[in-house]
């Protein structure tokens, strides 16, 4: 994901049926599509059982070793939960645009782009933010989302002095966009520590799921 931090981070996500059937075909999204344990567990029945008793103990010291992350259901709502929390800050951008028209002068031409920008992006969190109701149906949503961002950014790259200004505003608290800016911070933390927990508890499921076909192995021996 391109840097959250940013002014105008783009964070891509649509309704839920249609936001649903999105989410199958959308790139992956590095806050909720993530790879745990991916490589294949060998073949059991070739392995000596010193070699079997090895790996039991080695992923048994694995997951004792890992913090408790508890149930994965409720770890994903919190997820969900940390993600629109960030949600309801990054969207502030729609009511920034007419003091960042004003505050930084722009011309009638791209004063009207802006504008058309934020007619645009509002009407796609109205339409759509009410449908996220999962994981699922947030990617798609955040996708959408961060198209209209990008466009909003390409617009005011064309434009050194009007993004300049704006970066000198990110950096200061004191003016909107800086306590704007500050905000996702640190609401994207909260984020980042959400996910961390939903990783932890799907390692521990595979951890667990491994150690589990091993000894189920060793007991097929046991009664052999």
């Amino acid at each position: 994901m391109p840097s959250p931090l940013r002014f105008l981070a783009c964070a891509p996500l649509l309704a839920a049926a249609a936001l649903a059937a999105r989410a199958e075909t959308e790139p992956a999204h590095p806050m909720i599509d993530f790879a745990v344990l991916q490589a294949p567990l060998a073949a059991l029945d070739g392995l000596p059982t010193p070699e079997l008793q090895s790996r039991r103990g080695a992923l048994a010291a694995q997951l004792a070793a890992q913090e408790p992350a508890g149930a994965a259901a409720a770890l994903e709502r919190a997820l969900l939960d940390a993600l629109l929390h960030y949600d309801d800050e990054r969207v502030r951008i729609v009511e920034l645009i007419p003091a960042m028209i004003e505050r930084y002068g722009v011309d009638a031409e791209l004063g009207e782009d802006l504008m058309n920008f934020r007619a645009t992006l509002g009407s796609v969190i109205d339409e759509l933010r009410p449908e996220v109701v999962s994981l699922r149906t947030y990617k798609p949503y955040d996708f959408r989302v961060g198209v209209s961002y990008m466009s909003l950014l390409t617009t005011l790259q064309q434009h050194p002095e009007v993004r300049a200004r704006m970066r000198a505003d990110q950096a200061d608290p004191a003016t909107a966009v800086g306590a704007h800016q500050q905000r996702l911070a640190q609401r994207y933390a909260g984020v980042e520590s959400a996910r961390a927990a939903l990783e932890r508890s799907h390692l521990q499921t595979r951890l667990r799921d491994r150690i589990a076909r091993i000894e189920a192995e060793l007991r097929r021996r046991q009664a052999l």
